[in-house]
Order: structure tokens, then C-alpha cells, then sequence
């Protein structure tokens, strides 16, 4: 399921979410908004793009937090580390599991590299000189 909205206020309800269910979550981008509600981060396996921003500006694991429902160690690993296999990311058909993205320049250059070879594959575009 991908979520990506501009709510402030929770939209997307941990009772609605079945086992084996995985959520991107990559709307919201400050402290103060959260795109889903506390049960559904406290029922997922919680990975993140980069830790840092995400104990600063990722609303939805902050209000989670402050609430009580969860602790610093509910982020089980950033997706470079699923990725190169170092943490694991699901571990039974049935987990929950969430990719909190705040976004990071690393994932928008490897966007902007992708689309820019397949474009030139297909000979499309434009090329600019400065």
C-alpha cells in the first residue's frame, strides 16, 4: 500500500490493515504531521530511509513516541541496511511492515539517474548546454 498525502491528521487506521500488509509511508514530512495513527506504527516492523531525520521530522513515528506506544528501538533499520542484507526486513508472511521516507538526496539522484538513462534510451529529451 503506498500512502502519500498532505494530511496533517491521521488517515489511514491501524484496524484497517491486515496481516502481511506493507505500507510506504511518504507523505507527511515534519514533526507535526502524520499520514497514519499510532496502532499502525506500534503494530509494524518500522524501517526508515535515514534515522536522523526520521527522530526529528517523522511525524508519525514522533507522536508514536511521545505517546508511550513504542521506543527508539522500534526503528529496526534504515532500507540501506535491509537492502544490503546487514538487518532483516520482513521475517514471517504475516508482519506488518512500514518504510517511513522523508526523502534523502541519495534516492533522488538515483530517481534522476534512472529516468535520465531511460530516457536517453529511448531517445528522448533534451540535452542543454550551460
Amino acid at each position: 500500500m503506498l500512502d502519500v498525502t498532505k494530511a496533517r491528521e491521521p488517515i489511514l487506521f491501524g484496524d484497517w490493515i491486515e496481516p502481511g500488509t506493507h505500507l510506504n509511508v511518504v507523505g507527511s514530512s515534519v514533526a507535526a504531521a502524520a499520514e497514519i495513527d499510532i496502532p499502525n506504527v506500534v503494530k509494524s516492523r518500522f524501517f526508515v530511509d535515514y534515522r536522523s531525520s526520521t527522530i526529528t521530522e517523522g511525524g508519525d513515528y514522533l507522536r508514536a513516541l511521545r505517546a508511550g506506544a513504542i521506543t527508539p528501538e522500534h526503528i529496526l533499520a534504515e532500507i540501506g541496511e535491509v537492502a544490503i542484507g546487514s538487518k532483516p526486513g520482513r521475517t514471517s508472511p504475516d508482519d506488518v511492515t512500514l518504510y517511513k521516507s522523508l526523502g534523502i538526496a541519495p534516492q533522488d539522484l538515483a530517481s534522476a539517474h534512472y529516468v535520465l538513462q531511460k530516457a536517453q534510451q529511448r531517445g528522448m529529451g533534451q540535452v542543454i548546454d550551460f
